[in-house]
């Protein structure tokens, strides 16, 4: 049998577990348990520790950004460290200085083949030769290879100098700087020579300071 119990409102028994009295309409309202109660301020205060961490982050990366945006336009500040590698430019006749060179481009003109009639390269676009000096600046032999030099055209596409070219220029007699040993304090010179697309374009020579330097200079050939 379910257990009774009485109603508040018309006292007739009532089962424990009806939510109205049926004869006169009585509520009854289950109270909650403190268990219950804890539950749900717990999940409130979890609730409040994430929205607040959330807003931390933001005001953070706010503060980081604020901080990297301030340094670069105030102070005179540039917004690079100290020690980002710096590009230098110059013309043909200019000597620029870059890590542990000297450079100087006396003269760049176009072949569309080099070399002799034992020995001849022919391009499948046209050959760009470059007359360049060198002072090596540093206290030690320097070996000039490929890594120094690259040549732009005006849309930014990069060429490396073309090793048949040079073959071809140094067994017809002509001194290149392909993997040459340059010596501290003296000036030597020679040639670079590239393939490129054609002659009407706007090429720049880009030349680096040496390994690890990473310092450049970009030397405008016209």
């Amino acid at each position: 049998m379910a257990k009774m119990k009485p109603c508040p409102t018309c006292g007739k028994d009532v089962s424990k577990t009806a939510t109205s009295c049926p004869s006169c309409g009585h509520s009854f309202k289950k109270k909650t348990s403190r268990g219950t109660w804890g539950c749900l301020i717990l999940v409130i205060v979890i609730i409040a520790i994430a929205i607040a961490g959330v807003s931390g982050n933001k005001g953070s990366r706010r503060g980081a950004s604020g901080t990297s945006t301030g340094s670069a336009a105030g102070g005179g500040g540039s917004g690079e460290p100290s020690n980002a590698p710096t590009v230098t430019s110059a013309k043909v006749g200019d000597q620029v200085t870059v890590g542990h060179f000297a450079y100087r481009v006396d003269q760049a003109t176009f072949a569309k083949s080099v070399g002799n009639e034992y020995v001849k390269e022919t391009a499948d676009g046209v050959f760009l030769i470059v007359s360049l000096s060198i002072k090596n600046t540093s206290n030690e032999t320097r070996t000039l290879d490929g890594a120094l030099f690259k040549m732009l055209d005006s849309g930014g596409r990069e060429f490396e100098h073309s090793i048949h070219g040079s073959t071809a220029l140094e067994m017809s007699g002509q001194k290149t700087l392909f993997l040459k040993q340059c010596q501290p304090g003296i000036q030597t010179s020679g040639k670079l020579i590239f393939e490129v697309p054609n002659e009407s374009d706007a090429y720049v020579l880009k030349v680096s300071g040496g390994f690890w330097s990473g310092d450049t200079a970009d030397i405008v050939l016209r």
